[in-house]
């Protein structure tokens, strides 16, 4: 079986959707799209106790795991180096219910890019059954907001070591810390 990015990238990651070392999160797994270089895929296999109503996966849940994955479409085919990616702003369409014990296909990719750096990115993320029906859309706006800026707002001296073990200085504050 092949190494997901998430898994291969970010050993130690604890974020809620894509963190492998969250026993209490979605875990979802991202790869690369082999057919398409400007697209991350990923799945995610369901368990009970992510349901909304019964039998359907919560909606913000199913939101949770295709932003995760549009945030790293960001970290991965866009490199924005001392910028954090952050989502600006969301639009979601919930087409069909996703139903417990599946595992799902997730997928996003860039569908504009920003026109400069105050701008943001459109991201497109889709959630699909395992016969390839379209669940789930979200049309994401994601902004890119210096490091340091970021840092601040959330009140952190220096980046996780998961983020700075594999982004390098380009995520963290100076060379020099730590």
């Amino acid at each position: 079986m092949t190494q997901a990015l998430n898994e291969e990238l970010l050993k130690g990651n604890t974020c809620f959707g894509c963190g492998p070392d969250n026993p209490d999160g979605l875990r979802i797994r991202i790869f690369r799209d082999p057919a398409n270089a400007s697209r991350l895929v990923g799945t995610w296999r369901t368990r009970d106790t992510l349901a909304g109503f019964p039998q359907i996966v919560h909606g913000g849940l199913q939101f949770t795991a295709l932003d995760c994955l549009a945030g790293w479409v960001m970290f991965v085919l866009r490199q924005p180096g001392r910028m954090m990616p952050l989502t600006k702003n969301a639009a979601t369409q919930f087409l069909k219910p996703a139903r417990l014990g599946l595992e799902f296909s997730l997928s996003a990719e860039v569908v504009r890019e920003a026109s400069s750096p105050r701008d943001s990115y459109a991201i497109r993320g889709e959630l699909r059954d395992p016969e390839g029906l379209l669940l789930t859309q979200v049309d994401f706006d994601y902004v890119l907001v210096p490091q340091t800026m970021f840092m601040k707002a959330v009140g952190l001296d220096r980046m996780p070591d998961t983020y700075r073990r594999h982004f390098g200085d380009a995520v963290s504050a100076s060379k020099d810390e730590g």
